[in-house]
C-alpha cells in the first residue's frame, strides 16, 4: 500500500471525522451526546439496543431478537413485546440523541456514525496493516488507541443471551489478539523494559494463554534476566501439568531451549 493510501486508511481508523453521539459497548453499554451521558435504565431496552448496535446498518428481524431473548418456546405475546422494547428505545433515542432507529421488512436498522467495536476493529486492521507495510511505530499507536476504547468487559450491563454471549467473546478474542500485537510489536521495537511490567500482568490474568508466557519469557531474557524468564516457563508447565494433564507447546518448549542455551538469536535484532 501506498504511504498517502496508508495514511489516508490510519486517519479513518483513528475517527477523524468526529460525530456528537458516541455508542459504546467496549464496557457497560453508553450513549454519550456532546459528553453528556444518555441514561437508559430500562434492561430490556438496552438488549434491544446492544443487539442493533452488533448489527449496526445492517437489519436485525424481529424473529431474531425473539429467538435470542427467549429461545425455542417464546410466548406468544413475544413479538408485540419485541415491538413494544424497539417503540420505547426510539422515543428515548429520537428525543434525546436525534438517532433513529429505522424500521424494514420483518425488523429495525440502527444507522450509527460512531460505535467504539466499529472504531476498534477499523483500528485493529489499519495496525496490521501497518505492521506489513513495516511501519510498527503507527502500528503500537493504533494498537494502543484500539486498546484505549476498552472500558471493561463489552456489555457489562446488558441480559446474557445466546447472541449477546457469542459476540462478546469475539470481541474478547479480538482484544487479546490486539493485545499480543501490541506486545509483538514493541519487542520488535526493543521495547521489552517497557512491556515486561505489564505482560507480568497478562500471565496473572490469563494463566493458560501462552503466546503472553512466550512474549514475557523473551522479553525478560532480551533484559538480561534469564533466571527469570526460565522461571516463567516452570510455573506454567507445573501449572499446565497439574491441573490439566498436558505439556506446554512445542513452540514453548523450544522457546525454553533457546533461552536454556543462551541462544543469542534471540536477542534483538
Amino acid at each position: 500500500m501506498g504511504g498517502d493510501a496508508f495514511a489516508i486508511d490510519c486517519e479513518i481508523a483513528s475517527g477523524a471525522k468526529e460525530t456528537s453521539v458516541r455508542f459504546m459497548i467496549l464496557g457497560p453499554l453508553e450513549i454519550v451526546d456532546q459528553n453528556i451521558p444518555i441514561k437508559i435504565t430500562a434492561s430490556m431496552q438496552r438488549l434491544v439496543l446492544a443487539v442493533l448496535l452488533l448489527n449496526v446498518g445492517r437489519p436485525v428481524s424481529v424473529e431474531q431478537m425473539v429467538t435470542d431473548f427467549w429461545g425455542d418456546r417464546p410466548p406468544a405475546s413475544a413479538r408485540k413485546t419485541v415491538h413494544g422494547y424497539v417503540w420505547r428505545l426510539r422515543g428515548l433515542l429520537d428525543r434525546s440523541c436525534h438517532q433513529h432507529i429505522e424500521t424494514v421488512d420483518n425488523g429495525y436498522r440502527l444507522q450509527a456514525d460512531d460505535v467504539d467495536s466499529v472504531r476498534f476493529e477499523r483500528l485493529y486492521r489499519a495496525a496490521r496493516q501497518a505492521s506489513a507495510a513495516g511501519d510498527p511505530a503507527s502500528a503500537v499507536r493504533l494498537l494502543s488507541e484500539a486498546l484505549d476504547l476498552w472500558r471493561g468487559p463489552a456489555l457489562s450491563n446488558v441480559p446474557t443471551t445466546p447472541q449477546i454471549a457469542l459476540s462478546c467473546t469475539r470481541l474478547e478474542e479480538l482484544r487479546l489478539s490486539a493485545l499480543a500485537a501490541r506486545f509483538d510489536t514493541g519487542l520488535e521495537m526493543g521495547q521489552h523494559h517497557v512491556i515486561t511490567p505489564e505482560l507480568r500482568v497478562m500471565v496473572i490474568e490469563y494463566p493458560l494463554n501462552e503466546a503472553f508466557h512466550a512474549q514475557l519469557m523473551l522479553s525478560l531474557y532480551r533484559s538480561h534476566r534469564p533466571a527469570e524468564a526460565l522461571d516463567v516457563f516452570y510455573k506454567l508447565r507445573s501449572y499446565l501439568v497439574n491441573e490439566l494433564g498436558v505439556e506446554p507447546s512445542p513452540s514453548l518448549q523450544e522457546l525454553f531451549l533457546r533461552i536454556l542455551a543462551n541462544d543469542c538469536q534471540l536477542a534483538v535484532t
